[in-house]
């Protein structure tokens, strides 16, 4: 759907037939280019998306951001509560101008101008006070240089008129907005599901990245600690030679175990019993480095597999309050350790939570699916009975799956069911098969310091979805 200049005034008229007169309740920016006016019976979303700007009325809900940006709050303070008095469209143009009553700091009552600008890679929403002095833009403008400068302070200037106007056929629709918004509906939330996720993605790759180069390190300081026994035999043929040799550069002797000549490498400041003890104390630390780096790989493993389970959850996640989640989740996981090494989690806060609801129910059996690692962690180690049946995808990451028993046994057509939703839910999701292992909740534990979303589990059995 391209939205015409025609198109745009059908959405006027029903703007002023719906709204004119009215005050404005709330004032949202759900992203950058979004935003949404709420007035007591409807709410009007404004979008310069360059990839698909609009502007509608709708009945629905939106996700806000916890913190308000900047042109939100800009906003709130010229036009919070204001009236809609007006709203213009410049003849043939794609531009629709907002005029509200608000008041002012000094609480005299004045024009405000919102005006949205519905042209492709150019469009803005901009706001002026009465005499169009530019207050504030959602998207920036060019410099002093530009054909049209849109600056804070200058007096804004409508865009170039062309000679060809942009045109379509004329829409025949009872309620304009809500075809518009049914036809944005599915690209729009893909596209702000990709905007929010994108930076929580970034940052996790980063993370992987890093973790991956110190894994192969750490493997190569592992091989050369391994390498150790010629050290231990160094310091064994100085020793068992020590009144034989001379203090030199190098000391030749014969290897006992292989009946070989063997020339050891000295430290010719050093003497012969100086240079045993030199290679001791060698061996001795790489014995020691084995062991410390072999807890490394192992703890740095661990950080792999977190975030590759991060990974899923970002793919799993849908609103802007799942990726807020994870977001929380990330910070405190990896960033926020306390001195016994144990992660302060957000599930610990359980008003962090809103009330879990199943995703579906078969014949009486509540199933649930945890979407990121922390609600993970809710669901099996907080809201979980022990006898409700705990599912996971075998040996990779993905959601953890509950199946509510209140003592009964389940069938195995639901098992199957959870199963399914268990795979569906993992980095095995588009594998043909794959086996989920399942076992009571009871025996579901988490270890000291353990990241989010990881447990370990006993008494379990399998099944191959």
């Amino acid at each position: 759907m391209n939205i015409s200049w025609k198109v745009i005034s059908q959405i006027r008229e029903q703007i002023l037939r719906e709204l004119e007169g009215e005050h404005i309740q709330r004032i949202y920016q759900i992203s950058k280019s979004d935003l949404v006016l709420k007035f007591r019976y409807r709410s009007l979303f404004l979008s310069c998306n360059p990839n698909m700007p609009r502007v509608y009325l709708t009945d629905s809900s939106f996700e806000n951001p916890q913190v308000p940006p900047s042109f939100c709050l800009l906003l709130r303070k010229h036009i919070g509560l204001g009236k809609l008095t007006s709203v213009i469209q410049p003849e043939g143009e794609r531009i629709l101008d907002f005029v509200f009553a608000a008041r002012g700091e000094l609480g005299d009552i004045a024009n405000r101008h919102i005006i949205a600008e519905i042209m492709g890679r150019n469009s803005n929403i901009i706001l002026c006070d009465e005499e169009y002095k530019i207050l504030g833009m959602a998207r920036l403008g060019g410099d002093l240089t530009s054909i049209r400068p849109l600056i804070v302070g200058m007096k804004y200037e409508a865009p170039p008129t062309k000679e060809t106007k942009f045109e379509c056929d004329y829409m025949e629709s009872s309620d304009i907005s809500a075809d518009i918004e049914a036809f944005y509906a599915e690209r729009a939330r893909k596209e702000h599901r990709e905007q929010v996720s994108r930076g929580l993605l970034t940052s996790v790759e980063q993370k992987m990245k890093v973790a991956i180069r110190k894994r192969i390190k750490l493997e190569e300081e592992l091989e050369e600690a391994k390498n150790r026994e010629e050290d231990r035999l160094f310091g064994e043929l100085l020793t068992a030679n020590i009144y034989q040799l001379q203090q030199g550069e190098t000391a030749c002797v014969e290897n006992y175990y292989t009946n070989e000549k063997l020339q050891i490498p000295l430290d010719g400041r050093l003497s012969i019993a100086q240079n045993a003890t030199r290679y001791y104390k060698r061996y001795e630390k790489k014995r020691r480095a084995e062991e410390h780096i072999l807890r490394q790989i192992e703890k740095c493993e661990r950080e792999i597999e977190y975030l590759e389970s991060v990974r899923v959850a970002l793919d799993l996640a849908e609103g802007y309050a799942d990726f807020e989640e994870i977001r929380r989740e990330i910070e405190g996981a990896l960033k926020s350790l306390d001195c016994h090494g144990t992660s302060r989690l957000a599930m610990t806060r359980r008003e962090n939570f809103k009330k879990i609801k199943p995703i579906m129910n078969i014949d009486g059996f509540d199933i649930y699916v945890g979407k990121n690692n922390t609600q993970n962690d809710y669901l099996s180690l907080k809201f979980a009975h022990n006898m409700d049946v705990w599912l996971h995808v075998q040996k990779q990451p993905g959601s953890h799956v509950l199946i509510r028993t209140n003592g009964r046994e389940v069938p195995p057509e639901i098992l199957e069911e959870a199963a399914r939703l268990a795979k569906g839910n993992s980095k095995a999701k588009d594998e043909n098969k794959a086996t989920i292992d399942y076992c009571l909740a009871k025996y579901v534990k988490k270890p000291n310091g353990a990241k989010p979303g990881f447990v370990i589990y006993s008494e379990f059995s399998s099944i191959v979805v």
